[in-house]
């Protein structure tokens, strides 16, 4: 499993993070405290653990990418 901090193409504002693991199953994840799994999330990182990076040269195909990504995953 692996997490990767997301930013807002409009803001450049990191405020989620995208959850993949060995099924290729991709979750993005808004940093809300209701989000039980935001609250996997943080978890994760008390136990010392470190997301990847940010992309800052995220454009829209890196969205659709991503918007495909869980597209097929719920299929």
């Amino acid at each position: 499993m692996t997490y990767k901090l997301i930013k807002d193409p409009m803001s450049g504002v990191v405020d989620s993070v995208e959850y993949s693991d060995s099924t290729n199953l991709i979750r993005i994840i808004p940093f809300a405290e209701g989000n039980s799994d935001y609250q996997t999330y943080l978890a994760w990182v008390a136990e010392g653990n470190t997301p990847e990076a940010a992309d800052d040269t995220l454009t829209w195909d890196d969205i659709r990418a991503t918007r495909d990504g869980i597209l097929q995953s719920t299929d």
